[in-house]
Protein backbone atom coordinates (compact mmCIF):
# COMPACT_ATOMS: atom_id res chain seq x y z
CA UNK A 1 0.00 0.00 0.00
CA UNK A 2 2.79 2.40 0.93
CA UNK A 3 4.62 1.71 -2.34
CA UNK A 4 1.45 2.37 -4.35
CA UNK A 5 0.94 5.70 -2.61
CA UNK A 6 4.58 6.67 -3.19
CA UNK A 7 4.25 5.78 -6.87
CA UNK A 8 1.10 7.87 -7.13
CA UNK A 9 2.87 10.83 -5.47
CA UNK A 10 5.74 10.61 -7.94
CA UNK A 11 3.54 10.25 -11.02
CA UNK A 12 3.84 13.41 -13.20
CA UNK A 13 0.09 13.89 -13.56
CA UNK A 14 0.28 17.42 -14.96
CA UNK A 15 3.09 16.64 -17.40
CA UNK A 16 1.24 13.63 -18.70
CA UNK A 17 -1.99 15.66 -18.93
CA UNK A 18 -3.84 13.23 -16.70
CA UNK A 19 -7.02 13.99 -14.85
CA UNK A 20 -6.52 14.23 -11.10
CA UNK A 21 -9.16 11.51 -10.73
CA UNK A 22 -7.45 9.12 -13.14
CA UNK A 23 -7.93 5.36 -12.85
CA UNK A 24 -4.62 4.80 -11.06
CA UNK A 25 -5.42 7.42 -8.43
CA UNK A 26 -8.88 5.92 -8.02
CA UNK A 27 -7.40 2.42 -7.61
CA UNK A 28 -4.94 3.62 -4.96
CA UNK A 29 -7.73 5.41 -3.08
CA UNK A 30 -9.95 2.31 -3.10
CA UNK A 31 -7.05 0.11 -1.98
CA UNK A 32 -6.11 2.55 0.78
CA UNK A 33 -9.68 2.61 2.06
CA UNK A 34 -9.99 -1.16 1.86
CA UNK A 35 -6.88 -1.45 4.00
CA UNK A 36 -8.37 1.07 6.44
CA UNK A 37 -11.66 -0.86 6.60
CA UNK A 38 -9.86 -4.15 7.27
CA UNK A 39 -7.89 -2.46 10.03
CA UNK A 40 -10.99 -0.88 11.62
CA UNK A 41 -10.10 2.65 10.59
CA UNK A 42 -12.56 5.26 9.17
CA UNK A 43 -13.06 5.25 5.41
CA UNK A 44 -14.08 7.84 2.84
CA UNK A 45 -17.72 8.05 1.67
CA UNK A 46 -16.70 7.56 -1.96
CA UNK A 47 -14.93 4.31 -1.10
CA UNK A 48 -17.88 2.98 0.92
CA UNK A 49 -20.15 3.75 -2.02
CA UNK A 50 -17.84 1.70 -4.25
CA UNK A 51 -17.76 -1.22 -1.80
CA UNK A 52 -21.55 -1.23 -1.39
CA UNK A 53 -22.44 -0.71 -5.05
CA UNK A 54 -24.30 2.60 -4.57
CA UNK A 55 -23.67 6.23 -5.50
CA UNK A 56 -21.53 8.52 -3.40
CA UNK A 57 -24.55 10.84 -3.11
CA UNK A 58 -26.55 8.11 -1.41
CA UNK A 59 -23.81 7.56 1.16
CA UNK A 60 -23.59 11.28 1.89
CA UNK A 61 -27.36 11.40 2.32
CA UNK A 62 -27.01 8.57 4.84
CA UNK A 63 -24.52 10.74 6.75
CA UNK A 64 -26.94 13.62 7.16
CA UNK A 65 -30.26 14.29 8.86
CA UNK A 66 -31.68 13.33 12.22
CA UNK A 67 -32.05 9.67 11.22
CA UNK A 68 -28.65 9.34 9.60
CA UNK A 69 -27.14 5.88 9.29
CA UNK A 70 -23.51 6.97 9.56
CA UNK A 71 -21.74 9.40 11.84
CA UNK A 72 -18.87 11.54 10.58
CA UNK A 73 -15.33 11.09 11.80
CA UNK A 74 -13.68 14.14 10.24
CA UNK A 75 -15.63 13.49 7.04
CA UNK A 76 -15.06 9.75 7.09
CA UNK A 77 -17.24 6.86 8.21
CA UNK A 78 -16.26 4.76 11.24
CA UNK A 79 -15.26 1.23 10.26
CA UNK A 80 -17.74 -0.39 12.67
CA UNK A 81 -20.67 1.42 11.03
CA UNK A 82 -19.34 0.65 7.56
CA UNK A 83 -19.00 -3.06 8.37
CA UNK A 84 -22.55 -3.22 9.75
CA UNK A 85 -24.01 -1.65 6.61
CA UNK A 86 -21.87 -3.68 4.21
CA UNK A 87 -23.00 -6.92 5.89
CA UNK A 88 -26.35 -6.48 4.12
CA UNK A 89 -24.88 -5.63 0.70
CA UNK A 90 -24.48 -8.65 -1.64
CA UNK A 91 -22.11 -6.53 -3.77
CA UNK A 92 -19.54 -6.52 -0.96
CA UNK A 93 -17.05 -9.33 -0.51
CA UNK A 94 -15.19 -9.74 2.75
CA UNK A 95 -11.43 -10.06 2.67
CA UNK A 96 -10.52 -13.75 2.59
CA UNK A 97 -8.97 -13.70 6.04
CA UNK A 98 -12.27 -12.47 7.51
CA UNK A 99 -14.31 -15.38 6.15
CA UNK A 100 -15.49 -17.87 8.74
CA UNK A 101 -14.46 -21.38 7.84
CA UNK A 102 -17.07 -24.10 7.74
CA UNK A 103 -16.52 -27.19 9.89
CA UNK A 104 -14.11 -29.56 8.18
CA UNK A 105 -15.58 -33.03 7.90
CA UNK A 106 -12.85 -35.63 8.42
CA UNK A 107 -9.88 -33.66 7.08
CA UNK A 108 -7.77 -36.82 7.18
CA UNK A 109 -9.94 -38.86 4.85
CA UNK A 110 -7.93 -40.58 2.14
CA UNK A 111 -10.82 -42.02 0.12
CA UNK A 112 -12.67 -39.96 -2.50
CA UNK A 113 -15.85 -38.20 -1.45
CA UNK A 114 -18.86 -40.51 -1.64
CA UNK A 115 -21.05 -37.84 -3.17
CA UNK A 116 -19.52 -34.43 -3.79
CA UNK A 117 -21.88 -31.48 -3.87
CA UNK A 118 -21.49 -27.71 -3.95
CA UNK A 119 -23.54 -25.54 -1.62
CA UNK A 120 -23.74 -21.75 -1.29
CA UNK A 121 -22.25 -20.11 1.79
CA UNK A 122 -23.48 -16.77 3.17
CA UNK A 123 -21.21 -14.07 4.58
CA UNK A 124 -21.92 -15.21 8.15
CA UNK A 125 -20.76 -18.77 7.40
CA UNK A 126 -24.24 -20.32 7.22
CA UNK A 127 -25.07 -22.58 4.28
CA UNK A 128 -28.05 -23.86 2.34
CA UNK A 129 -28.76 -27.40 3.60
CA UNK A 130 -31.58 -29.99 3.94
CA UNK A 131 -32.45 -28.79 7.45
CA UNK A 132 -33.84 -25.52 6.06
CA UNK A 133 -37.09 -27.01 4.89
CA UNK A 134 -39.87 -24.93 6.46
CA UNK A 135 -43.28 -26.52 6.36
CA UNK A 136 -43.34 -28.38 3.07
CA UNK A 137 -40.75 -26.42 1.10
CA UNK A 138 -37.49 -24.46 0.91
CA UNK A 139 -37.71 -20.73 0.24
CA UNK A 140 -35.18 -19.46 -2.31
CA UNK A 141 -34.72 -16.38 -4.46
CA UNK A 142 -34.27 -12.68 -3.89
CA UNK A 143 -36.82 -10.99 -1.65
CA UNK A 144 -39.83 -10.03 -3.77
CA UNK A 145 -39.28 -12.87 -6.23
CA UNK A 146 -39.00 -15.80 -3.81
CA UNK A 147 -40.37 -19.22 -4.62
CA UNK A 148 -41.16 -22.36 -2.63
CA UNK A 149 -39.57 -25.63 -3.74
CA UNK A 150 -40.34 -28.90 -2.00
CA UNK A 151 -37.32 -30.94 -3.14
CA UNK A 152 -33.88 -30.01 -1.73
CA UNK A 153 -31.89 -31.05 -4.81
CA UNK A 154 -34.17 -29.08 -7.09
CA UNK A 155 -33.88 -26.02 -4.83
CA UNK A 156 -30.08 -26.34 -4.82
CA UNK A 157 -30.04 -26.60 -8.61
CA UNK A 158 -32.07 -23.39 -8.86
CA UNK A 159 -29.68 -21.63 -6.47
CA UNK A 160 -26.73 -22.71 -8.61
CA UNK A 161 -28.34 -21.06 -11.64
CA UNK A 162 -28.88 -17.71 -9.90
CA UNK A 163 -26.35 -14.88 -10.44
CA UNK A 164 -26.44 -14.44 -6.65
CA UNK A 165 -28.09 -17.27 -4.66
CA UNK A 166 -30.61 -16.20 -2.02
CA UNK A 167 -32.37 -18.42 0.50
CA UNK A 168 -34.14 -18.19 3.85
CA UNK A 169 -32.81 -19.61 7.08
CA UNK A 170 -33.35 -18.97 10.82
CA UNK A 171 -30.96 -16.63 12.61
CA UNK A 172 -29.66 -17.10 16.15
CA UNK A 173 -33.03 -15.91 17.50
CA UNK A 174 -34.97 -18.40 15.41
CA UNK A 175 -36.35 -15.75 13.04
CA UNK A 176 -36.31 -16.67 9.36
CA UNK A 177 -34.51 -14.16 7.15
CA UNK A 178 -33.06 -14.05 3.66
CA UNK A 179 -29.30 -14.30 3.08
CA UNK A 180 -27.16 -14.11 -0.05
CA UNK A 181 -24.41 -16.55 -0.96
CA UNK A 182 -20.91 -15.09 -1.30
CA UNK A 183 -19.02 -18.29 -2.17
CA UNK A 184 -19.48 -22.01 -2.82
CA UNK A 185 -18.25 -24.91 -0.70
CA UNK A 186 -17.61 -28.49 -1.79
CA UNK A 187 -18.80 -31.02 0.80
CA UNK A 188 -19.59 -34.72 1.08
CA UNK A 189 -23.33 -35.27 0.94
CA UNK A 190 -23.08 -38.22 3.34
CA UNK A 191 -21.61 -36.08 6.14
CA UNK A 192 -23.76 -33.12 5.18
CA UNK A 193 -27.07 -34.90 5.67
CA UNK A 194 -26.08 -36.02 9.15
CA UNK A 195 -24.87 -32.58 10.26
CA UNK A 196 -27.76 -30.57 8.82
CA UNK A 197 -30.70 -32.04 10.73
CA UNK A 198 -30.81 -28.88 12.82
CA UNK A 199 -31.63 -25.74 10.77
CA UNK A 200 -29.07 -23.76 12.78
CA UNK A 201 -26.26 -26.33 12.89
CA UNK A 202 -23.87 -24.00 11.02
CA UNK A 203 -22.89 -20.57 12.36
CA UNK A 204 -25.56 -17.92 12.15
CA UNK A 205 -25.85 -14.25 13.05
CA UNK A 206 -28.72 -11.82 13.47
CA UNK A 207 -28.30 -10.66 9.87
CA UNK A 208 -31.70 -10.59 8.27
CA UNK A 209 -33.55 -8.80 5.46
Amino acid sequence: MKQAQELEAETPIAQWHLNANNEFARLVKIARNRWALDNDEPIEPRALAHFGGVSEGRIRNMMSGANRTFTSDDGRIPAQEAHKWLAGRPEFWNSIWREQSLPQYDDNRSAPLQQAMFIPVARDGSTFHPGLRRGSAYTIGKKGTEEQIADFNEALTQLQRMPVPYWRRPNASGNWGSVAGVRWERIDAADFKIESKNPRHIGTTDEQT
